[in-house]
C-alpha cells in the first residue's frame, strides 16, 4: 500500500516525478560514505537486512513529518538549499534512524551483540519517536515551502534527541546482556503533544 510521508533533498523535483536509483547504482549519500571510508555501519545492516526490508544502498529516504525533515536536513546539509517534498513511497521499510550510529560506532559487541542491535533497527521492538522510512522509489506529489515553524522545529529536534538517548540505552542494555528496556510511547505523554505530530505516515 502507498503512503504519503516527506522528503529533503538539494535536488530539485518535478511534480509527478519518479525519483529511484538506476539499476547498478547507488545513491549520493552512500557514495559520500565510501568516499570516508564510513561504511561500517551499512555493511553490518546490509548482513542482517531482512528479505523483505529495502536495500539501505539504494533506497530514496522519507520521514513522517516534514519538521524531522528539516531538522534533518539542517544537519545534513548545513549551508545548502533545501527543498521539501511530500512523496508517496510503495510499502516503505520503516526503522529507527539513531540505531544506525550506534552500530557505526559500537566497540568491543559480540557478533550476537552487534545482530541484536541491527536488528532492532530492522524490526523494532522499541517505541521511537523518529523513524526513517526507505523505499526503492518515490513519487513527488508536491513542493512544499520550507518549513517556518521554530516551535515545531524545537519539537523535531527534541524527539530526535530523545531517540538518539533511547539508542544509547538499547545498546548499553544489549551489552550488559539485559533485556531492552521499554519506553513510554510518545502519544501517551501529554506534557508533549508535538512530538507524535505526524508521527504516522498516511496512507494514499
Amino acid at each position: 500500500m502507498p503512503v504519503e510521508v516527506f522528503h529533503v533533498s538539494t535536488e530539485v523535483y518535478e511534480i509527478g516525478q519518479v525519483v529511484a536509483v538506476p539499476v547498478g547504482e547507488q545513491t549520493r549519500f552512500q557514495g559520500r560514505l565510501e568516499g570516508a571510508n564510513a561504511t561500517q555501519a551499512e555493511e553490518r545492516l546490509g548482513q542482517g537486512r531482512p528479505d523483505q526490508a529495502h536495500s539501505r544502498p539504494t533506497a530514496q529516504y522519507a520521514f513522517a513529518n516534514v519538521f524531522d525533515c528539516q531538522n534533518y536536513g539542517d544537519s545534513e546539509y548545513p549551508g545548502q538549499g533545501l527543498h521539501f517534498y511530500r512523496v508517496s513511497m510503495e510499502e516503505p521499510t520503516r526503522a529507527p534512524m539513531a540505531m544506525v550510529d550506534v552500530i557505526k560506532n559500537v566497540q568491543d559487541a559480540t557478533a550476537e551483540q552487534i545482530s541484536a542491535m541491527v536488528n532492532e533497527y530492522w524490526n523494532p521492538m522499541v517505541t521511537w519517536q523518529v523513524y526513517e522510512y526507505l523505499a526503492s522509489s518515490m513519487t513527488i506529489l508536491e513542493k512544499l515551502p520550507t518549513p517556518a515553524d521554530e516551535m515545531a522545529l524545537i519539537a523535531a529536534n527534541h524527539r530526535m534527541n530523545e531517540s538518539i538517548t533511547r539508542a544509547g540505552l538499547v545498546r548499553d542494555a544489549i551489552l550488559a546482556g539485559q533485556p531492552i528496556p521499554v519506553f513510554p510511547d510518545p502519544e501517551d505523554e501529554d506534557d508533549d503533544e508535538d512530538w507524535a505530530e505526524g508521527a504516522e505516515p498516511q496512507a494514499v
